[in-house]
């Protein structure tokens, strides 16, 4: 029985021991010898076995992992969504963001035109799958979501003091997806060096989606008058604003509007170098008298003003002008009734009846007060005509039965 009992602790599983316990069991009691001989463990098929170098355990080889299926397995034969699906979405988008800031609900606008830039790269998205457009690097979606990336993060190094401590900096890089300063001896750089680095990898990104949609530069021109409108600290109004901004223009340098916006900002943050140009860009495309106005205040600030004197002058000879000529009193002209009835359309119709019965009076008695020159005017006839009486009952029936006979 001991024999037996260290056989049965030989064996693998518990459910074996519960088996071989019985078998041993009832042998036993009918006083037979029980012989129990270990069995090995046996390893499943589906699973090829190796040896290992101590020739005392088998590790099991797992099967190799199936391949998995190529883009162009998976690519549909008809297409579900088009660009001009994306842009109508995007234009929807871009009302609604509108009307959002325009009852200063920055949130919402904020979300709003984010959504309708989103949809803007969705438009150039399915043209590149289309073959419709070549779009090289990476997709225009990790475009987006590397710019939007960077546009954020470089929020993170605001409010470090110019002489940030370089390990500081370092712990802030190394949390960041975004891989600018990746390689980079941060003893040399500050905070702020470091947010402008982050800003320009966002802004050249940006550009290259504007390139291809003017909704995505419309929205992006959007996004920094939210963001200004808000005035948040914490977003860096100015920095993101003029970052959108020089991305939009970039992508769409042929647009006065975006030029325009772009100049201004850029004369009231004073890089008045880069606002002479833009404006003068903007003028050279189209011309705008607040943007003219604009450059002329530019120019006076950098020390132009003879330039500046003479672009305000033309500007207060054309207000002048226009003054005169909202203000111009119309020339009055006295006319004779005659003169007034042969230029003046008849307000009053005239009765068929009462026409014939003039037309009588003027045959049978041609001596009447009614000139040859009052004859041929038809106005003249429609005014005296309108001064005789309508004829009575009896004498309409009169003329009915004269006329029948």
């Amino acid at each position: 029985n001991e024999t037996a009992v260290e056989a049965i602790h030989s064996l693998g599983t518990p459910r074996i021991h519960h088996d071989v316990a019985s078998f041993v069991y009832n042998r036993a009691s009918r006083g037979e010898e029980v012989v129990v001989k270990p069995t090995a463990a046996r390893i499943p098929t589906r699973l090829a076995s190796a040896k290992s170098s101590d020739n005392h355990e088998w590790i099991p080889q797992l099967p190799a992992p199936k391949p998995q299926a190529t883009l162009t397995q998976l690519n549909p034969t008809l297409a579900y969504t088009t660009p001009i699906q994306s842009n109508s979405k995007c234009r929807e988008q871009l009302d609604q963001a509108t009307h959002e800031l325009r009852v200063k609900a920055w949130l919402s606008a904020e979300t709003s035109a984010w959504s309708a830039l989103s949809f803007a790269v969705g438009s150039i998205q399915t043209a590149k799958e289309t073959h419709q457009i070549v779009f090289t690097g990476n997709d225009p979606s990790t475009e987006l979501h590397l710019a939007h990336t960077a546009l954020f993060e470089a929020r993170d190094f605001y409010g470090i003091a110019t002489s940030a401590d370089p390990i500081r900096l370092e712990t802030i890089v190394r949390s960041h997806r975004t891989k600018v300063l990746e390689g980079i001896d941060l003893n040399s750089i500050t905070a702020t060096k470091a947010s402008e680095a982050y800003l320009d990898d966002a802004r050249n990104r940006f550009m290259k989606l504007a390139n291809y949609s003017v909704q995505a530069a419309e929205a992006m021109d959007l996004l920094a008058a939210i963001y200004l409108s808000r005035n948040e600290p914490s977003t860096m109004p100015s920095h993101t604003s003029l970052c959108l901004r020089r991305a939009a223009l970039g992508g769409q340098p042929g647009n006065p509007t975006l030029a325009s916006n772009l100049g201004s900002q850029l004369a009231e943050v004073g890089l008045f170098v880069e606002a002479e140009q833009v404006l003068k860009h903007s003028l050279s495309i189209q011309y705008d008298r607040q943007c003219e106005m604009a450059l002329a205040q530019v120019l006076k600030l950098i020390g132009e003003t003879e330039r500046a004197s003479q672009i305000q002058a033309r500007l207060d000879a054309e207000s002048n002008q226009n003054a005169n000529l909202s203000t111009r009193i119309p020339e009055v002209i006295q006319l004779s009734p005659n003169e007034f009835a042969a230029i003046s359309q008849s307000v009053i119709p005239a009765s068929p009846h009462s026409t014939r019965q003039v037309s009588a009076q003027m045959v049978s008695n041609p001596s009447s007060g009614i000139s040859s020159s009052g004859l041929s005017s038809p106005q003249y006839d429609t005014i005296q005509t309108s001064a005789i009486a309508e004829p009575s009952m009896m004498q309409r029936a009169m003329n009915s039965v004269r006329s029948i006979w």
